[in-house]
């Protein structure tokens, strides 16, 4: 990997997509408070570093570190702190030098904060709008859902021998009726790599995992039972043995919960917006900007992003 020091403001802006999350960190002006350390401290966040006496928290860090492309999420958290730190302190200074010079009240500041605070406003009011809808009764409304269309399913644990002909198949079955171990038969005949060591063991799985074929052979078999005729799939000619089944339990609501979760975001998203587009005009116009494009309406597309992301940290 290329050194992970990000050098310049400009790479720490592309490469890293951290001047957002870190600005916003960064304070108007104000007289040094002794007390920022010690609150700190209170807070178990520690202090990873300081500028001009000012600290720069372990939490202010780990929130810039978040922001970082997916390849830096690899690197362990404690191998990117110092260097996150030092570039927080480098945006610090160069904020407190825009400070100095006044534009805090600079037409082109205030223009593009205003077009930030519309952005940050309607998140927050979108993920509390989530949250808001994200009652025990939804996410139980939801389980519910879940279970009624994904009804337990008959499970078998089995184990089969593969070959390269129907005579190889016939041969072995007439060992297993003469008596013969599974185990060792696999062992010692099956052409499946897998099996050679386990035996055969296939574990547990339930129906649409197998090819039809297979399938079809091994749920017809009790417990115990091995086929007394070959089965051929694309693969070969097989015997298989069904040592166990079972039904499995269906999940409780807390097992599946952040299924539930992503479930109820798909729903309320859309549904949010197409509230908040009812009765607007919108009208989309031309390349040219003149004439308007006739719409159908049509149901709001899933957004992501921060929004999403947001009120799913919440949960």
């Amino acid at each position: 990997m290329t050194s992970l020091r990000i050098r310049g403001f400009a790479a720490a802006a592309v490469v890293a997509g951290l001047m957002a999350p870190v600005m916003a960190q960064v304070p108007a002006p104000a007289p040094s408070s002794p007390s920022s350390e010690q609150q700190a401290l209170a807070n178990d966040d520690a202090v990873v570093a300081t500028v001009n006496g000012q600290p720069i928290l372990r939490s202010e860090v780990l929130d810039a570190i978040s922001s970082l492309p997916p390849q830096y999420q690899q690197v362990p958290i404690e191998a990117l702190i110092s260097q996150m730190a030092e570039q927080i302190a480098a945006v610090r200074l160069v904020a407190e030098k825009a400070y100095e010079a006044g534009l805090q009240n600079d037409p082109e500041v205030q223009d593009r904060i205003k077009k930030e605070e519309r952005r940050i406003v309607g998140d927050v009011w979108l993920q509390r709008e989530l949250d808001r809808r994200m009652t025990d009764q939804a996410f139980q409304g939801a389980f519910e859902d879940y279970l009624a269309n994904n009804p337990p399913q008959e499970q078998l644990k089995a184990r089969h021998i593969l070959v390269g002909s129907e005579d190889k198949a016939r041969e072995l079955i007439e060992q297993l009726e003469s008596g013969a171990k599974f185990e060792d038969l696999a062992r010692e005949n099956t052409t499946d790599p897998s099996g050679k060591q386990a035996g055969g063991d296939l574990g547990w799985f339930a129906k649409g995992q197998m090819v039809p074929a297979f399938e079809e052979a091994a749920f017809e078999l009790d417990a115990g039972e091995f086929t007394t005729e070959p089965v051929e799939t694309p693969f070969g000619w097989h015997v298989i043995l069904v040592e166990e089944k079972r039904i499995p339990p269906q999940p409780s609501m807390q097992e599946i919960k952040p299924q539930l979760h992503e479930q109820l975001l798909r729903t309320l998203v859309p549904q949010i917006m197409a509230e908040v587009k009812q009765g607007a005009d919108i009208q989309m116009m031309d390349v040219e900007g003149e004439v308007p494009i006739p719409r159908e309406a049509e149901p709001a597309e899933p957004i992501s992003g921060p929004v999403v992301d947001g009120a799913e940290s919440q949960q």
